[in-house]
């Protein structure tokens, strides 16, 4: 799952996002480990504030999320931790220009 903000993504990494989100999520709510929100204070609430922030971004192209499927949707933000580093794996990963300044989905901040 991506810790850069979803407005860097194409259009099919949104919805591919999107999709593996919602399996992440029922695996959170059933109170297995899932990586980083497993040390969050509320899981389904990151999780939910996770999955909020692509779907607005998605709403804000044209493409229809189903929110409702979002067991706690919130725009909950520095919920979770990422790293500059985390950041450039996923520049990489996408084959995002240098030049373009990255920034995190809203749910995480940055650590110094």
């Amino acid at each position: 799952m991506y810790k850069i903000h979803p407005k860097f993504l194409s259009d099919n990494n949104l919805r591919a996002l999107w999709r593996e989100s919602l399996k992440a999520q029922q695996k959170v709510a059933t109170g297995a480990p899932w990586h980083q929100f497993e040390t969050t204070s509320n899981p389904v609430e990151s999780m939910g504030a996770y999955l909020s922030f692509i779907a607005s971004e998605g709403l804000g192209r044209g493409i229809h999320f189903n929110h409702e499927l979002i067991f706690k949707p919130n725009f909950s933000q520095d919920l979770l931790i990422t790293t500059k580093t985390e950041l450039e794996q996923e520049r990489r990963d996408l084959n995002l220009p240098r030049r373009l300044k990255l920034q995190t989905n809203p749910v995480y901040r940055l650590k110094e």
